[in-house]
């Protein structure tokens, strides 16, 4: 213990330095980098300076040569009688300010090359000193890396003789407690010893229970050490595999959530695609819906006015056009069975993902969970889901109880513009030549986890608030073409002739 807390104080002394020598080594840096930006400054601005002080003394030297050098030109040009004789002192004496003035410029020249080379050493130099500098500067980066991973290895020595501290306390711990249970047996077994020995009649039946005491006592601690050192071991054993299984819960719980995060989401766009593909659907068909109402209207100003060849004309194209519907329409219904198989099965498998979250959840929480049925341990079951449908004798037996169901065909177009409505329909031919429409509405996927109830099937199908099914027979009655022929036939025939050409007018208006 002494020797661990030892290595503790020692290892945090070499983490203290570490840490000083870190933080000197990181403002030494910065200091040697901001002096060295002040001196490369320095020096730029100096030699900027001194090269616009030169430039400026040769542009003036330079003007002042070309000046002298003109006013020569024109005293030699001058006439020889207006010229001074040729030992005069003024043509010698402009040509010596204008030697001197060449030399001057020479000079300052020369100066000038002399200085710049000067001043292009020093910038050499100075960009020497600067990468001497980076070089230090990125070698202090790396001993600061090397101390870093050195500081965090010794952080990790610091947190594993943390660890195997609490080990051994927690073992020493034990071994207390053995030694006070032992200590406790060892007084009771002397307080017998001494009972006996006051007790005993003779001294060889005393030394004889004694001794035979004593071994039946030494053989029961011997038993009880035995099993309390398996015990200890067992105990840490466990302890030791408990991070590790605590390491695959998680995973585990982990893994299990993003399934069912992807199942929830593959259930919401299956949704939303059934929901899309329905309105177009509902959207088509009510195109349809409204061209046929067009064309009834045109087909009953045809029946009024004209004769009975165009008729039949329009009775074959519109009998082309109906089984072209009717292709259409069984093409929309195997769409959408093929989409409400794909969605109940999304269905099943998300509520078979929650279900599997939630027992997960439950046993991480030491929650007694009850055995999952054999067809969902198989992957074949699952909770019943909201697409379900009532039986046909269901369906029957409301169609009988409520007959006064029958509504318009605006009103059926109404329903299927519904946002939260899948609709199922379903032709049944009966004797009259009547047609029936099977409006089932059905709430979206919710997207909460299943209760036990529903999930073990205690509850019934009509109990269910959340997931009922509400259906809704809408019987329609659709007349055929030789049917409608012979009603307009008969209504021509109850009217005048008068009242009939008031109804063609009216039914061109319609068509139009």
């Amino acid at each position: 213990m002494d020797r661990l807390k030892a290595e503790n104080e020692e290892l945090r002394q070499e983490l203290y330095t570490v840490k000083k020598k870190l933080q000197v080594a990181n403002q030494i840096s910065t200091e040697l980098s901001d002096e060295l930006e002040q001196q490369v400054a320095k020096s730029n601005r100096q030699l900027e300076q001194m090269r616009t002080e030169h430039a400026t003394q040769l542009k003036a030297q330079e003007a002042q040569i070309e000046q002298l050098s003109k006013e020569l030109a024109a005293q030699r040009s001058e006439p020889s009688q207006q010229c001074p004789p040729a030992d005069g002192p003024v043509p010698e004496h402009i040509e010596e300010t204008l030697r001197m003035m060449q030399e001057k410029s020479l000079r300052a020249k020369q100066d000038w090359e002399e200085e710049e080379l000067q001043y292009q050493s020093e910038i050499v130099q100075l960009q020497q000193k600067l990468t001497t500098a980076d070089r230090k500067l990125t070698g202090a980066l790396t001993n600061v890396a090397e101390l870093g991973e050195e500081i965090e290895l010794l952080r990790e020595q610091l947190a594993s003789k943390k660890g195997n501290l609490e080990i051994k306390a927690q073992e020493a711990e034990e071994l207390r407690d053995l030694l006070e249970a032992t200590q406790q047996q060892n007084g009771m077994l002397a307080a017998e010893l001494a009972g006996l020995r006051s007790n005993s009649n003779s001294a060889l039946e005393k030394g004889n229970s004694l001794f035979r005491e004593v071994a039946d006592h030494r053989k029961q601690l011997m038993h009880m050490y035995t099993q309390l050192k398996q015990r200890y071991f067992q105990l840490k054993s466990e302890h030791e595999d408990c991070p590790r299984e605590i390491r695959t819960l998680r995973m585990a719980q982990r893994e299990s959530q993003t399934l069912y995060e992807r199942c929830v989401q593959l259930v919401r766009s299956a949704e939303y695609y059934n929901m899309q593909e329905l309105h177009k659907q509902i959207k088509d068909l009510t195109e349809q819906l409204d061209r046929a109402d067009w064309r009834v209207r045109y087909l009953e100003n045809e029946m009024a006015c004209k004769s009975f060849a165009g008729v039949k004309i329009l009775v074959e194209y519109y009998t082309k056009e109906i089984d072209k519907l009717k292709s259409s329409l069984y093409t929309y219904q195997h769409k959408h069975r093929q989409a409400m198989d794909m969605q109940e099965d999304a269905v099943k498998e998300a509520w078979k993902w929650r279900l599997e979250a939630q027992r997960m959840r439950l046993k991480m929480l030491q929650i007694e969970v009850p055995p999952a049925p054999a067809d969902m341990a198989e992957g074949t079951g699952s909770p019943t889901s909201d697409t379900t449908l009532v039986p046909q004798r269901d369906r029957d037996g409301q169609r009988e109880s409520s007959p006064n169901d029958t509504v318009a065909p605006e009103t059926v177009s109404a329903e299927h513009k519904s946002h939260d409505a899948t609709i199922i329909c379903n032709e049944k031919a009966d004797e009259s030549g009547a047609k029936t429409i099977t409006t089932t509405t059905t709430k979206p996927c919710m997207s909460g986890p299943p209760m036990k109830e529903e999930a073990a099937g205690a509850m019934p199908l009509q109990e269910r608030n959340a997931n009922q099914l509400v259906m809704k027979i809408v019987p329609f009655k659709c007349y055929k073409l030789s049917d409608l022929i012979a009603k307009q036939k008969e209504e021509t025939d109850n009217v005048s002739p008068p009242e009939a050409k008031h109804a063609a007018g009216e039914g061109v208006d319609g068509g139009k």
